[in-house]
């Protein structure tokens, strides 16, 4: 590796002056007859050696504080991470260094750092430790400010409490910040929605983002891709149903917390477009769970009916007002392309299989109630 010019360091640098310096004094004390002239071959032989052997010596320290081996090694290979957050001091960072048992000495590592001018340089991130042996390694790449990425991964989040936490779990700013700028309807406002609709921006998939990435860059990335994903094509599919990109994302939401089954999704959605065509409430159990905030409700009956809640489609008709989670784009696409047909119920099947049965009037859905609820007593029973 080519060093820079700083890499030389100061203190090699003091040695050679005062090399020079010394010779200067004994070529002085030659030129006017000093009494070094009668000795002068052998007490020049005998300072040059020792300057030679000094020079040695203190440029085998200079090269071991600089290269030698001091950061510690990773534990069986595994990646190891140094987090510097944003704003960090150099005393705080050393003191973070020592914390974390980054390095052997961190006295070698603050004089090498020194040399090569990092001090005033610190930059925040996410840096992986792996392969890094010497103080040089370690500081020309924390200087370098080339940071190993986050994955961020987006399933499934019913509520923007939980999507804030994981993403404050994952990146340097905390659960808090996420949370405040996904309810900030007035940020929000600008990119065309609210604090109820926030999380439709979080289509699922992998992501990767800087360790200090703040909320608003996050935001906005979030929202160039739903950008993209909400296309011409799918903008003239959602239009051709009446509907908006974030109304077709709530209903997405509902289809995808209905059925665990993909190829029921198209049907699903058909059922609630049939409902609000003809203004029927979707009465749709998902909103109930999602008002009630108990996600595990499985009784969707009495009491809880009667929450009083702009989710309960139930008690008002209509789509409520944003997602109940995060859809799936297998939901998001289904509901685009529902189902034709004239069902206007559905019931889970009594064989437990996870389908659904599908009717057009109301005896019949009661018919088929019914028999899943037998299945369902008749399984609990002890």
């Amino acid at each position: 590796m080519q060093q820079a010019p700083e890499a030389i360091g100061s203190g090699l640098w003091s040695i050679v002056a005062g090399m020079l310096c010394v010779l200067l004094f004994m070529v002085a004390y030659y030129a006017r007859g000093g009494v070094f002239v009668r000795y002068g071959k052998r007490v020049s032989l005998i300072i040059v050696a020792a300057l030679l052997l000094w020079a040695v010596r203190e440029g085998f320290l200079h090269y071991r504080r600089m290269n030698g081996t001091n950061v510690y090694l990773s534990y069986r290979d595994k990646p190891r991470y140094l987090e510097i957050p944003t704003g960090c001091s150099w005393p705080q960072l050393l003191t973070l260094i020592e914390e974390n048992r980054i390095v052997r000495g961190v006295t070698a590592f603050r004089w090498a750092a020194e040399e090569l001018n990092y001090p005033t340089a610190v930059r925040a991130g996410r840096y992986d430790l792996s392969g890094l042996r010497s103080n040089r390694q370690l500081v020309e790449h924390l200087k370098s400010g080339r940071q190993v990425p986050v994955g961020i991964s987006i399933r499934k989040f019913r509520r923007v409490a939980s999507l804030a936490t994981s993403l404050g779990s994952r990146l340097e700013p905390d659960s808090a910040a996420f949370h405040q700028l996904l309810t900030d309807s007035l940020y929000l406002s600008g990119m065309g929605l609210q604090p109820a609709t926030a999380i439709s921006l979080f289509l699922p998939g992998s992501y990767s983002f800087l360790w200090n990435t703040n909320p608003e860059s996050l935001l906005d990335s979030m929202h160039r891709g739903y950008v993209r994903f909400w296309n011409e094509e799918r903008r003239k599919r959602a239009a051709a149903l009446g509907l908006s990109p974030s109304e077709i994302m709530t209903l997405a939401s509902i289809v995808d917390e209905e059925s665990d089954r993909p190829s029921e999704f198209c049907r699903i959605a058909g059922v609630y477009l049939n409902r609000l065509r003809i203004e029927m409430p979707l009465q749709a159990d998902p909103t109930i769970r999602f008002a009630s905030g108990n996600d595990d409700l499985r009784r969707i009956e009495g009491a809880v009916l009667r929450i009083e809640s702009p989710y309960n489609t139930y008690l008002y008709p209509g789509l409520p007002p944003g997602p109940v989670c995060t859809p799936s784009l297998a939901a998001i696409d289904s509901t685009l392309g529902a189902e034709r047909h004239r069902y206007l119920y559905f019931c889970a099947r009594a064989d437990f299989s996870g389908f659904h049965l599908f009717a057009r009037d109301y005896p019949a859905h009661q018919r088929n109630a019914r028999a899943y609820q037998r299945a369902l007593d008749k399984r609990n029973k002890p």
